[in-house]
């Protein structure tokens, strides 16, 4: 087992039984304006089962905006958004809920656009 300490929690990986979840996301705000800071959004979540894991981002009204890209490294899944929406234009400045599923979960948060 390799310990992780995020924000003062200990958290253990490749535990049997242990399933996905979130290990840390990297900032909630996301301003693609292509100056390099907070370009986009980062989402790690702890993957022990090599489950596959997806994800999608939806506007308050429920619609799909985008899926998330997927990479994976070792026991950790790292989902990514680069404030685009499917068709490549920006999205608009406001809320939007990221949900993450595999491994019979569900993650879900809120990220935001600021332009």
């Amino acid at each position: 087992m390799r310990p992780y300490v995020i924000a003062s929690l200990l958290l253990l990986t490749s535990v049997p039984g242990w399933s996905l979840g979130l290990v840390a996301i990297s900032n909630n705000i996301v301003s693609p304006n292509g100056d390099g800071i907070n370009d986009q959004i980062r989402i790690t979540v702890d993957n022990p089962n090599a489950a596959d894991v997806q994800g999608h981002l939806y506007d308050m009204s429920g619609h799909e905006v985008a899926a998330l890209g997927l990479q994976t490294s070792g026991a950790n899944t790292t989902l990514t958004w680069d404030g685009r929406t499917e068709s490549g234009a920006r999205a608009e400045s406001g809320v939007y809920i990221y949900q993450i599923t595999g491994d019979s979960k569900r993650i879900a948060g809120v990220v935001a656009v600021a332009r």
